[in-house]
């Protein structure tokens, strides 16, 4: 199995004071856990614009501050920049 992430992740999402799995701490753990993987790109804006909706991806693309998109995903100023890694 091929493993692929990038190491800004632990540091472009966070989620500290939400009560949230995901942390920087347990992805840092992932990667060193997996040294092998593979540093993946940013998706374009065009290939994101393939499953959503332009007007959504000029709404992640602009924030600034915290806000929750919904129940379960809350996003920031560094969102749009995570969003690409994930989606590379």
């Amino acid at each position: 199995m091929e493993l692929i992430s990038h190491p800004a992740m632990a540091h472009l999402h966070p989620s500290g004071h939400h009560l949230h799995p995901e942390s920087p701490r347990r992805l840092g753990r992932l990667l060193e856990r997996f040294p092998e993987f593979r540093e993946g790109q940013p998706a374009t804006r065009e290939q994101i614009e393939r499953v959503h909706m332009g007007e959504y991806v000029d709404a992640v693309d602009s924030l600034l501050d915290e806000v929750w998109l919904d129940a379960d995903t809350f996003a920031g100023a560094t969102t749009w920049e995570a969003a690409r890694l994930a989606a590379g």
